[in-house]
């Protein structure tokens, strides 16, 4: 799927959003700067494998969003958002316990 094992993107939002679609397991770093927005990566389950493709994403975010997604190939936002769903359910029952919320020690 990725022909590289890390990709470099730049972003310049101004009061806009972008969204970036990326496969499952692919790991996504933030390094650029945001005022009066945010920035939004996957929830991770652990980190991702060593070996695997790195996307590095830069740039500025002014008054906008930018939003990393996880999405299988061919699949809607809305099975994306169950497939997590079901995925985060299935954690927990994995872990019944750890803390609810992180800084809960009980």
């Amino acid at each position: 799927m990725f022909t590289a094992p890390e990709i470099q993107l730049r972003v310049g939002v101004l009061m806009a959003n972008v969204t970036v679609i990326v496969p499952p397991g692919v790991g996504v770093e933030w390094g650029g700067i945001a005022l009066m927005g945010g920035v939004a990566t996957p929830e991770r389950a652990g980190p991702p494998a060593s070996d695997g493709p790195v996307v590095r994403i830069g740039g500025l975010v002014c008054m906008g969003a930018v939003e990393v997604v996880e999405r299988l190939a061919g699949e809607s936002p809305r099975e994306a958002r169950r497939r997590r769903k079901r995925e985060k359910a299935q954690r927990r029952r994995i872990d019944p316990g750890r803390a609810p919320y992180p800084g809960a020690d009980g």
